[in-house]
């Protein structure tokens, strides 16, 4: 008989009737301390010392740190993952009371399928620590439950999503599970309830101990001090919901208004091809894209491109085969190079069993755990997909007012992020006198850094505002001149000189890109200064084209930039 797994539980009419008479606020709902199991592999002396710094620094119980002996491998077989991980997972925490089975039945078909559930269960969250096995490998003499979809009757899977129906005994293995959690999408916390039927399993891992060490004191930082920057989309301009991967473009596209109403900056680009390398971008918050094999864009350069703090999303079916690789794929690359938080799939999942980014961002912004986040974004479980980060992260349970009132009084980029955060934030909501006033308040005094004046000439651009006529591309200058990466000062001079020639002032504007060819003549021609001085220039009569020396209107002429 061929059948689909996904029938198996009863999870969706079970919660449904049962969940809904039963919520706490998620305020009640903050701490999952006491409901963590940290699980690291004895055999790895360096996944035994990441576990208990991760656990002082989340003041996680001692008792809730276990160590397994296991492979070091990032694959393994059914056989291993049984012995080695889930089985003594399994004796422990029974051992502790903290799991609680009884003999019951789900649905399977036409028949009742015997399995122990659990009716208690005290652990939510489940940490894999750096050196535990990754994925399973597909075994062929299992057949099980063979599914009714032959692309998905395979018992391979992440070791992650195996683990997350820790609750159940006598489950088949072949295909995936419905998320228990996900069913119920609307805005709730993870609570008892869920946890008879799954746990929240993530990982911290990636390609060095160096590494997963950062990512717990970023995350960390950025949940005090709540995460900032900017947001990039990389969408394929996919926009007939009849074609095959439609959804993928539309989880991007329908969280650009969620994240532009809490006034992030936030480019979404629509052209097949992922971005180019040569995008001067810095202090990268968010950012979400597909459809590469390996790892490019502006986030592989040698320099710093993400915030501290940040989360990273590259929708591919491999993006997550391996994290010990600062090279392969995109998840290993990604914390390489400095993310906090990514997800992927370590085999092919199937576009429609991948995380939803806009769900995802949603839970986030609403001030949820990353945990959290990240399975209500996804639909199947014992399946693919991993989510690599401190399940603990709240990157924006932080209020902006709070994150900005407790910055230190001095020049703060993070800080003056957060200002022009709030105003982008008031002029989506058609205050314009709020923007305005907060965009003046964040370059008023010494302290105000380049992001300010960045900021204040994007929101100053708006005709809402109708500024004086140099107004917006004075303060690119500004911002041009507080810059001390060279991507910035890029960036920012490539802007001011933009503005200058909308304005009418082509000798401003070619006068900040020759300084910038001067400075910086090989990241300049990277990041295509060149290009847009000849643009300037071929669009001005020969008279306007003299560059010697700057126009007469400008109060306060650009130096050269300080060193790095």
């Amino acid at each position: 008989m061929t059948m689909d797994r996904s029938t198996i539980l009863l999870v969706a009419t079970f919660l449904v009737t049962v969940v809904l008479s039963s919520r706490t606020s998620h305020a009640e709902q903050n701490s999952f301390r006491g409901h963590v199991l940290v699980v690291f592999n004895s055999s790895n002396s360096e996944s035994d010392t990441l576990a208990h710094y991760y656990g002082e620094k989340r003041h996680i119980p001692m008792d809730h740190i276990l160590g397994v002996r296991t492979s070091d491998k990032e694959e393994i077989s059914r056989d291993e993952f049984n012995d080695q991980i889930r089985d003594p997972i399994d004796a422990y925490v029974v051992s502790k009371g903290w799991i609680q089975r009884e003999p019951g039945h789900s649905p399977f078909g036409d028949q009742q399928l015997p399995v122990l559930a659990a009716r208690h269960n005290e652990i939510y969250i489940m940490v894999l620590m750096y050196g535990m096995p990754l994925k399973i490998a597909n075994d062929p003499k299992i057949n099980d439950t063979p599914v009714s979809n032959a692309a998905l009757n395979s018992n391979a899977a992440s070791v992650d999503s195996e683990l997350t129906l820790l609750p159940y005994q006598g489950l088949p293995v072949t295909g995936w599970l419905p998320n228990p959690y996900q069913l119920l999408s609307y805005n709730r916390p993870f609570d008892s309830l869920d946890a008879k039927h799954m746990i929240m399993v993530t990982r911290l891992d990636g390609p060095t101990t160096d590494d997963v060490r950062r990512m717990i004191d970023d995350s960390i930082y950025a949940e005090r001090s709540r995460l900032a920057g900017n947001v990039y989309l990389d969408a394929r301009g996919i926009t007939d919901d009849s074609q095959k991967y439609y959804q993928g473009d539309r989880w991007l596209r329908d969280s650009v208004k969620t994240l532009r109403a809490v006034g992030f900056h936030t480019e979404i680009d629509e052209n097949t091809e992922v971005f180019p390398d040569s995008l001067p971008w810095t202090n990268v918050a968010l950012y979400a894209g597909w459809f590469a094999g390996s790892a490019t864009g502006p986030f592989m350069r040698e320099s710093r491109t993400f915030s501290r703090g940040a989360i990273a999303y590259h929708i591919h079916d491999l993006s997550a085969s391996t994290l010990r690789s600062a090279t392969s794929n995109w998840c290993g690359p990604l914390i390489s190079k400095g993310v906090a938080a990514t997800m992927g799939a370590v085999y092919e999942p199937y576009l429609d069993y991948m995380p939803q980014w806009d769900v995802f961002i949603d839970r986030l912004l609403h001030g949820y755990t990353f945990a959290e986040a990240s399975y209500a974004s996804t639909k199947a479980l014992s399946w693919m997909t991993v989510f690599v980060g401190d399940p603990l992260y709240s990157p924006f349970e932080t209020s902006i007012d709070e994150a900005i009132a407790s910055s230190p009084d001095k020049p703060s980029v993070r800080k003056d992020y957060l200002l022009i955060q709030r105003a982008r934030a008031a002029l989506i909501n058609d205050d314009s006198g709020e923007a305005k006033n907060l965009v003046e308040k964040a370059v008023a005094g010494q302290n105000a850094t380049f992001v300010a004046w960045e900021g204040y000439a994007e929101i100053m651009s708006d005709p809402r505002l109708e500024p004086p006529n140099s107004t917006v591309a004075k303060a690119y200058e500004n911002a041009y001149n507080l810059s001390v990466n060279v991507e910035d000062q890029i960036r920012t001079g490539m802007e001011a000189a933009t503005a200058y020639q909308a304005r009418f002032r082509p000798q401003d504007s070619q006068r900040i890109l020759h300084m910038l060819l001067s400075r910086y003549t090989n990241q300049s021609i990277y990041y295509g200064v060149d290009k847009l001085l000849k643009q300037i220039q071929n669009s001005q009569p020969s008279s306007a084209q003299q560059t010697e020396s700057p126009s007469s209107g400008v109060d306060n002429p650009a130096v050269p930039p300080p060193t790095k």
